[in-house]
């Protein structure tokens, strides 16, 4: 997909396919599932095709059944255009109510990117993981 990410050297990554490549990280080591509808690590990459970027955009920017949006940034990372948006899950899907949700919604004309952070667990920490999504996406680089 031309884009590298930087990752904490102790999280793992691992994937079933190329397509999957460079997508799931977490602190811990995992088996890539066959059924992807569910979140199983804590940050996920996923490139958007740019027909469907408007539509993403949208979810994201507009409470759902699934989540209430709690804010919204503009950013700019390395040249591209940033949206950074703050979630809060309403009990209607996977997760409890008020499980945390943070997505970089990162705009390249190629190849467009969500990368967010999902709360799993009631009693995780999820500042260390925050702090470990924008290092991340900070790290960013297309190539």
């Amino acid at each position: 997909y031309s884009f590298q990410f930087s990752y904490p050297n102790d999280w793992f990554t691992t994937y079933n396919n190329k397509e999957q490549e460079c997508t799931f990280f977490a602190p811990f080591s995992f088996v890539v599932p066959q059924d992807l509808s569910k979140d199983f690590t804590p940050i996920r990459v996923e490139v958007i095709p740019l027909q469907d970027w408007e539509n993403t955009l949208k979810f994201y920017e507009n409470p759902n059944d699934f989540y209430n949006v709690l804010s919204v940034k503009n950013l700019d990372i390395s040249g591209h255009w940033v949206k950074k948006i703050e979630l809060a899950s309403t009990g209607n899907g996977d997760f409890k109510f008020g499980f945390a949700k943070v997505a970089y919604l990162i705009f390249d004309s190629k190849n467009p990117l969500v990368v967010y952070y999902q709360q799993l667990e009631s009693s995780e920490d999820i500042h260390p993981n925050l702090k470990i999504l924008e290092e991340l996406v900070q790290s960013l680089k297309y190539f």
